[in-house]
């Protein structure tokens, strides 16, 4: 044998030792379940895009909501987002910051939407929108505040054991809202020109509640003159996403 095809055989061995080293016991353990994959979905589609930056970012920890009573049905459906948000306006009133922050203006206008007003005209609270969320097969609620200066409350909630529980508040600008195999994904723009900023939120089974995922900057998807522009710099604001 030559010393290039000894070499080679060598070579071979060594291959055939790093391929076949790793043991059952080091195999990467299985992390349950995972939804199916599913093109994403855009929430509120009719609605304009922000073509100005939100502020901060962060995470989320379940918070039951006060004052509404056990879904016995366990369908998430039947709960009226009015309630929910007049709810929490009473628990919280007059917050401004964080992630129960609505200005003065769309907390009265939230305050008098009637029973069922949710995606009316004259009521700032958009269309419940249903996804599973959790990964349980059961729906969970996605609800939308249209805010001042374009700024959207976004919260999300499931029910724990029959109790409406919050397991995502957050405020931004977005250019788009999506679900994308049971991820929230919230696209915004930048104070740098052709780029956005996407924030992935994503079920943390420990936390019981939507975390960031992912939080990057990347060229803008956004067609030009379709209003998702990335205009100035942040508008000013004492709210904070939280």
């Amino acid at each position: 044998m030559s010393a290039a095809r000894a070499l080679l055989a060598l070579l071979g061995m060594g291959a055939a030792v790093l391929m076949t080293g790793c043991s059952a016991a080091n195999e990467p353990a299985s992390a349950g379940p995972t939804h199916a994959a599913s093109a994403p979905v855009k929430l509120w589609p009719n609605r304009p895009p922000a073509t100005e930056p939100s502020v901060e970012s962060g995470a989320e920890r379940p918070i039951p909501v006060p004052g509404m009573p056990k879904v016995a049905s366990g369908d998430i459906r039947t709960v009226d987002p009015v309630a929910v948000v007049k709810a929490e306006l009473a628990a919280a009133p007059k917050v401004v910051t964080g992630p129960d922050a609505l200005d003065e203006n769309t907390a009265v206008k939230a305050a008098a939407c009637a029973a069922g007003a949710a995606g009316h005209k004259g009521c700032p609270i958009r269309t419940v929108e249903y996804y599973d969320l959790t990964g349980d097969g059961k729906a969970d609620a996605i609800i939308g505040i249209d805010m001042v200066d374009g700024f959207l409350s976004l919260r999300c909630y499931t029910l724990s054991g029959g109790v409406l529980t919050r397991i995502l508040a957050t405020v931004a600008k977005p250019m788009s809202v999506q679900v994308a195999g049971g991820d929230l994904v919230v696209q915004e723009p930048t104070p740098s020109e052709g780029y956005e900023q996407r924030t992935v939120y994503a079920w943390d089974p420990k936390e019981r509640a939507m975390a960031i995922q992912s939080d990057n900057y990347r060229r803008s998807t956004t067609p030009p003159g379709s209003g998702g522009g990335t205009g100035g710099g942040a508008s000013a604001s004492p709210r904070k996403r939280s």
